[in-house]
């Protein structure tokens, strides 16, 4: 049975296989290939593992685990925004990115409003859409040195 938990500081390097394999599947002719490169399971470990490491209170992380018990997916968030979601391929269409993002806005109750920032050109921004977030913003962002186009979504007040 697939489950939503906190994450542990063993689940580093599973977060790190699975932001960077999230990343080239749905990035992969859409970002700069050098830009991408640059994202190895090395760095986003070293990443992962400083977030665990430190243990802020302000920040929530959880992962999804398949029925395999396996981390497939993540999400991070705090102070009024969800930082971070990243699920494998073969695990997305199950509810665990809902499932997720719920987990993470039950930490944030205390704030007044949650805002993701997505990139435009990812095909999976429709899933905030369906959650019933509202688009409020746009901004540019540089990504490999290529301009792109970040939006914001407003995913409820809480």
């Amino acid at each position: 049975m697939a489950r939503i938990r906190r994450a542990a500081l063993a689940d580093a390097a599973a977060m790190a296989a699975v932001h960077v394999a999230s990343w080239e599947s749905t990035y992969t002719g859409v970002l700069p290939a050098s830009y991408l490169a640059e994202r190895t399971v090395a760095v986003r470990y070293a990443f992962w593992l400083d977030r665990l490491v430190e243990d802020d209170p302000a920040i929530c992380i959880f992962v999804a685990c398949g029925e395999d018990g396996e981390v497939c997916g993540f999400a991070s968030g705090g102070n009024g925004e969800l930082y971070s979601l990243y699920l494998l391929e073969e695990a997305q269409g199950r509810g665990l990115g809902r499932g997720l993002v719920e987990a993470v806005l039950a930490e944030l109750h205390g704030a007044e409003r949650v805002i993701v920032w997505v990139l435009g050109v990812n095909p999976a921004r429709g899933f905030y859409e369906h959650m019933g977030g509202r688009l409020v913003a746009e901004k540019q962002t540089m990504m490999g040195g290529e301009l792109f186009t970040e939006v914001a979504y407003d995913l409820g007040s809480r």
